[in-house]
């Protein structure tokens, strides 16, 4: 397309078919049939510069993936983009790249996380990117995310209405919210978030938007006081406790949580713990090896109707086994630190999770912290989480010395797909496996292969 205002824009009532070869310099496609159009290119992708949908009836439904160019901006001008399963990506980094006029929105009813409306936000602080989502009555539920620190690269955002007391409606990768009450108090919607970064290199604040009808603790009579909490599914077999600091505006037609100090994404939801906040807001669960032990610290912000902690452990990050019970403050509103410690330790890596048990008995899971323990082996490794479940995983290598350690990953046929070398050392055991070529590598089982040039570590990993 040319870049004079004159001669960049194309406008459509109809499909976008492409069996050739687009350029789109600062061009312009707008869709404006008044009903559903498509967009499809023979080679499997389309990348635009920007595109107008415009007028209320028009929906544009991508049959592939789509990209807009770095000078291109998404205009929402009362039109509908519905994602279809697809990844639409904006690669302007600009807060302006996406906009929308009422009623314009993005439709991501999806069950899983194909769809997206990604955003190249990379390292831009202090920026709100609205993603404008819109639910399949395209009533308006923008979710925004506001960097605080670091490089979330390129976001990706996907939301969808599931009703928690029914399985089939719950997200693939995911189950129904269960540390509320009851699944009648969850939220009848899930979010799932993607970063082309590992988790830990940014942290972010995003505000969640939802319809009040997908509310179902409306008539709770404490809903003001306690609102809604929002919980991330670890990635394995349970929700985190509720991050701390999160602010609940009890609105209509749309309510909002806000969330801050987010630091890894992927399925969220959230709900109300009936006449009762939840029961803890964990500040954090983080462990370490000291000599021949095992050390774990957690702290609370807060605790309510708190019985005590179990602590689990497990060899394969699967199947748990309490090792030890650690009395609970019961209700508090100040800080409280605690520390255990496994002073019999399985011969190399160790999974722990925190069972927090209430005086009714109820119960939530925290993260799982992954501890090796290498009195017994001075080099060692494993890849966690196995299988990769859809996030980025990290390679946890004991070592006696500092020293250069070479990653290679092998297909099923002995084909190199992936090559790294990383400096170790007795103080730092955790490696993300980043860069373009492990994000390509597609669905399959793989061996994984480490060496110092001495000893070689190889493991079976499976990416999903």
């Amino acid at each position: 397309m040319e870049n004079t205002p004159s001669e960049r824009a194309i406008t459509l009532t109809g499909n976008w078919s492409n069996s050739g070869t687009l350029v789109p310099n600062r061009g312009t496609i707008k869709f404006n049939g008044g009903t559903t159009q498509t967009i499809y290119s023979a080679s499997g992708s389309e990348t635009f510069s920007s595109i107008i949908i415009e007028g209320n009836n028009t929906v544009v439904q991508p049959l592939v993936d789509v990209s807009l160019n770095t000078n291109g901006v998404l205009n929402l001008n009362g039109g509908a983009l519905n994602l279809n399963g697809r990844k639409v990506t904006a690669l302007n980094p600009s807060a302006s790249a996406i906009v929308r006029t009422s009623p314009g929105c993005v439709i991501s009813e999806s069950q899983n996380a194909n769809g997206e409306l990604r955003w190249a936000i990379g390292n831009t602080t202090a920026t709100n990117y609205v993603f404008p989502m819109g639910n399949a009555s395209k009533v308006y539920i923008p979710v925004t995310v506001n960097l605080a620190s670091g490089n979330a690269g390129t976001l990706g955002v996907n939301t969808l209405f599931a009703t928690q007391s029914s399985p089939a409606a719950w997200p693939t990768g995911s189950e129904a919210v269960t540390s509320v009450a009851t699944p009648a108090q969850a939220l009848r919607r899930y979010w799932h978030f993607s970063s082309t970064q590992a988790a830990g290199t940014y942290t972010a604040t995003v505000t969640f938007s939802f319809a009040n009808t997908e509310d179902p603790t409306a008539g709770i009579s404490d809903i003001t006081t306690n609102g809604i909490k929002m919980q991330r599914w670890n990635g394995t077999n349970a929700w985190n406790a509720a991050l701390s600091g999160q602010s609940f505006s009890n609105t209509s037609p749309t309510r909002t949580v806000v969330v801050p100090d987010i630091t890894q994404f992927s399925w969220w939801s959230g709900g109300n713990n009936g006449q009762s906040p939840l029961p803890i807001e964990l500040l954090y669960f983080k462990g370490y090896n000291d000599h021949d032990e095992n050390v774990l610290e957690w702290a609370t912000a807060t605790e309510t109707n708190n019985y005590f902690f179990s602590v689990d452990r497990s060899k394969d990050g699967i199947n748990f086994y309490a090792l030890d019970s650690i009395p609970a403050a019961g209700n508090s509103t100040t800080r409280k630190d605690y520390t255990f410690r496994d002073r019999r330790p399985l011969p190399g890596l160790n999974y722990y999770r925190l069972k927090q048990i209430d005086f009714d008995l109820k119960y939530t899971h925290s993260n799982i912290v992954p501890i090796f323990s290498d009195r017994d082996a001075s080099f060692n490794c494993i890849l966690f989480p196995n299988p990769t479940r859809g996030e980025l995983p990290i390679l946890y290598i004991t070592a006696d010395r500092k020293q250069n350690v070479s990653i290679h990953i092998y297909d099923s046929f002995g084909v190199l797909r992936y090559t790294a070398l990383v400096e170790v050392s007795e103080n730092k055991t955790d490696y993300p496996l980043t860069g373009s070529h492990f994000k390509e590598l597609p669905q399959g089982i793989y061996i994984l292969q480490v060496s110092n040039g001495e000893n070689t570590v190889k493991q079976s990993i499976v990416i999903n």
